[in-house]
């Protein structure tokens, strides 16, 4: 006699098989769902200050050397913000762009990178740029090539490379534009414009043939024009704010400020960005501002709204200020150091940009 078989048996069966398959499956649900990972007990090394918050081990660049995995359980992913260099500010001129910014945390640039994965026994290089120089010394040299500043210069690239080739750059701010100048056919300017860079640099003022000059690649904001100002120079564009292009301001464009989960406050003043008294959102660690420019008085008195005021400020984020011609008092400032912040505009030389920074984080269990 055959064995006896209900349809109660083989629907438990095809049941009993399903939770088998669910089991075995690296895609089943019950697989998926039951998956513990387990600590990452990573151990990186390097950096100029690390520190834990908000959950993540962060290391943190103000100058350059290697990033190293060390020990962990998997790959370790991590993700960063970089900013370089700001360019310089011009002789009787504009300002310079602040330093470009990318970053794989979303809302911080209009573009959002790929995280940079590494096993254990890998790294990368983390290159640091400088500021560019003041008025015309020779700018980034390194690969892409875009233009040095016309009377200042752009300035230094931040950048990691490795392993196995990969790598990203952000791109130095824009020099500030002087008189006649175009720079390379690649990337040309109108004359009298700031130079192209991570943001652009300010042009030089008054000069109806000078044009806002755009960022490269989605990392800074245009440097402005200025032409309804006599005499000064634009300001410089901004990291990530508003830049200065759109307006006609001598001021220097507002950078970012970076999100909460950095805002450690007790780590040293040379990781924590601007403090930018007054600015729209307190809590300072702005980066990646503008440079104001230099700015006279006598051709105009204060320069009248909306150009700015009586002297071209730098943006939020480390941008210097300009010079006044008529008040000894009032000089151009350098960007600040490790923000990536432009150079302020000068009477004679103007002065340079503010060296970068770079950011790296990963969970820290």
């Amino acid at each position: 006699m055959a064995p006896f078989k209900s349809s109660l048996a083989r629907s438990a069966g095809k049941l009993l098989g399903v939770f088998r398959q669910a089991d075995l499956s690296l895609r089943g649900a019950t697989q998926s769902n039951r998956y513990i990972a387990p600590p990452l007990n990573a151990t990186v090394t390097g950096g100029n200050v690390i520190y834990t918050y908000g959950g993540n081990k962060i290391h943190v660049f103000t100058s350059s050397g290697a990033l190293s995995v060390t020990g962990a359980s998997r790959p370790v992913s991590f993700e960063y913000v970089l900013i370089a260099g700001g360019g310089g500010g011009g002789p009787t001129s504009g300002g310079g762009g602040a330093g470009g910014v990318i970053s794989t945390v979303p809302d911080i640039m209009p573009v959002s990178r790929s995280a940079l994965s590494m096993d254990v026994g890998q790294n990368v290089t983390v290159t640091i740029g400088n500021g560019g120089p003041k008025d015309g010394g020779a700018g980034q040299p390194d690969s892409p090539a875009y233009p040095g500043g016309r009377a200042g210069s752009n300035g230094f690239d931040t950048y990691f490379t490795g392993p196995g080739g990969t790598g990203t750059r952000a791109l130095g701010g824009g020099g500030a534009g002087n008189e006649g100048a175009t720079g390379p056919s690649n990337l040309a300017v109108p004359a009298s414009s700031g130079g192209r860079g991570g943001s652009g640099g300010g042009s030089r003022g008054g000069r109806p043939e000078s044009s806002d000059v755009a960022g490269i690649d989605n990392q800074g904001n245009p440097g402005s024009r200025a032409v309804g100002a006599t005499q000064p120079g634009g300001g410089g564009g901004g990291g990530g704010g508003a830049g200065g292009g759109a307006s006609n301001n001598i001021d220097g464009g507002i950078g970012i400020q970076l999100p909460a989960i950095f805002r450690d406050d007790s780590q040293p003043s040379a990781v924590k960005g601007d403090p930018a008294p007054g600015a729209p959102n307190p809590g300072g660690w702005y980066f990646a501002g503008g440079g104001g420019s230099r700015v006279d008085p006598n051709q105009s008195g204060a320069t009248p709204a909306p150009y700015g005021g009586p002297t071209g400020v730098g943006g939020y984020g480390g941008g210097g200020s300009g010079n006044s011609s008529t008040d000894p008092n009032v000089n151009a400032t350098a960007g600040q150091a490790n923000t990536g912040g432009g150079g302020g505009g000068g009477n004679g030389p103007g002065e340079v940009g503010g060296s970068g920074i770079a950011f790296f984080f990963y969970p820290a269990n």
